[in-house]
């Protein structure tokens, strides 16, 4: 669930961390969208939300009323993943394109090795 750290920094210190952690010999295995259609953009509950917590209404209270959910989407690049992966010292081995059913994202299931 990378794409919902709302961070993108944050996103790829995780993938720094995965390699830092792994095994020599190891692969982690991780997908991330690379890309958000429109759609999911400009998703008319995620504005609701962020507008109504900007005027001071609760989490709590927005999710009680109206479901509304703070959870974001972020996507990053392949070539950010991929300089991610090898200033951490690990190299790809493989990214297969993954379209996440309908999820309105597109991005790529990765394979990584330490180097």
């Amino acid at each position: 669930m990378l794409q919902h750290v709302p961070d993108r920094d944050a996103i790829l210190s995780y993938v720094s961390e995965f390699i830092r952690v792994l095994k020599v010999g190891g692969i982690a295995v991780f997908q991330i969208p690379s890309e958000r259609n429109l759609r999911v953009r400009l998703n008319p509950r995620r504005i609701a939300y962020v507008a109504m917590r900007g005027i001071g209404f609760s989490p709590a209270w927005l999710m009680r009323k109206f479901n509304l959910s703070p959870i974001q989407m972020n996507s990053i690049s392949p070539a950010e993943v991929t300089r991610a992966v090898e200033e951490a010292g690990g190299r790809i081995l493989r990214a297969e394109r993954y379209d996440a059913g309908g999820s309105g994202s597109v991005g790529y299931l990765y394979f990584a090795a330490r180097a």
